[in-house]
């Protein structure tokens, strides 16, 4: 059968379009594979991040299962920040929250700890001075235990700045001056003299304790008049002088008992004053108008006051020496 050439080719072109729409199916099959592997492999990868991020914060995961509740308004906030949801854990779970950014380490400090300035500044000026050293003493067990950082170093810095106006308190407690009244006698120097002592103050308060007490002893015998008889004199001054001798021992050994290495100081001081009392008894005792009698009634008395102080002072030295000697054996 002969075909014209019009026939011809409109076959040829039925033929042509026959094979691109072959060539164009096969392209559409090979899009739609290479899209369905593309799709597979975004899915692949996305189970594989899920699971590395659920292996490193667990509490993410725990919020992905519904254990963990977010609130609408935690949602809709993180959302407009950050661009995506976050879950807002309990006050509980903030250690397991993996958005949560690292917070700089708490000093952890008790409350009584960082009051501690104000509370020493407020005990020293209303001169409730056994509580100031009190808080001292915690104060300073407290840092001696705690870790080495700058911002404890500067809390101890201000500590010690407050028992530095602690000890120039207590110290002008103790120091005489011409507007003090020295008629307390021992006992109102001991409350001072014991809390320099704790405040590990030993030397300044025994100077000071000694000070105190001779000025005592000088004012007291200040006051004694020559008049009438020398024996009468005699008798007034042995009694003002070994009575105050006697007493400040008695206090001394009191207020210094847990450091005898101040011994030292009272002896150099007692040797002092005696030699203040011998110039005094021998200038009015040992003249030329005293009669024998008289010098020798003197005499005895003095020499009786001696007896009895002398023994109660030789066996508060005694105890004193012991202490030293017993501290430098077990050294």
């Amino acid at each position: 059968m002969c075909l014209s050439g019009v026939q011809q080719d409109w076959l040829d072109e039925i033929e042509r379009t026959k094979a691109n729409k072959v060539t164009v199916d096969k392209q559409n099959v090979e899009r739609a594979q290479q899209q369905q592997q593309r799709e597979r492999q975004v899915s692949l990868s996305k189970e594989d991040s899920l699971e590395s991020t659920n292996r490193m914060y667990p509490s993410l995961a725990a919020w992905q299962n519904g254990m963990v509740q977010c609130t609408l308004a935690d949602l809709l906030w993180l959302r407009g920040s950050t661009g995506g949801v976050q879950c807002t854990f309990g006050e509980d779970d903030d250690s397991l929250n993996p958005f949560m950014e690292a917070q700089p380490p708490s000093l952890g400090l008790p409350e009584w700890v960082l009051e501690l300035p104000e509370d020493l500044d407020e005990a020293i000026a209303q001169r409730d001075f056994e509580k100031a050293v009190k808080l001292v003493d915690s104060g300073r067990e407290y840092f001696d235990s705690s870790p080495k950082i700058p911002a404890y170093s500067e809390m101890r810095r201000a500590l010690e700045s407050r028992v530095k106006s602690l000890v120039e308190v207590l110290q002008a407690e103790l120091r005489v001056t011409p507007d003090r009244s020295l008629q307390g006698g021992p006992r109102a120097a001991r409350r001072a003299t014991t809390l320099l002592v704790k405040l590990n103050k030993s030397s300044q308060a025994c100077e000071l304790f000694l000070g105190h007490r001779g000025a005592i002893l000088k004012a007291g015998l200040k006051r004694l008049r020559l008049e009438g008889k020398t024996v009468l004199y005699v008798r007034q001054l042995c009694s003002i002088f070994f009575h105050n001798l006697l007493e400040t021992a008695r206090e001394f050994t009191k207020a210094f008992f847990s450091n005898p290495s101040c011994t030292s100081a009272f002896v150099v001081w007692a040797h002092g004053e005696v030699n203040n009392f011998a110039s005094m008894f021998s200038r009015h005792v040992f003249t030329t108008q005293s009669a024998l009698t008289t010098v020798a009634e003197c005499v005895r008395r003095a020499d009786r006051h001696c007896q009895q102080v002398s023994h109660e002072v030789i066996v508060v030295l005694v105890i004193v020496v012991v202490l030293i000697l017993t501290q430098l054996f077990f050294l």
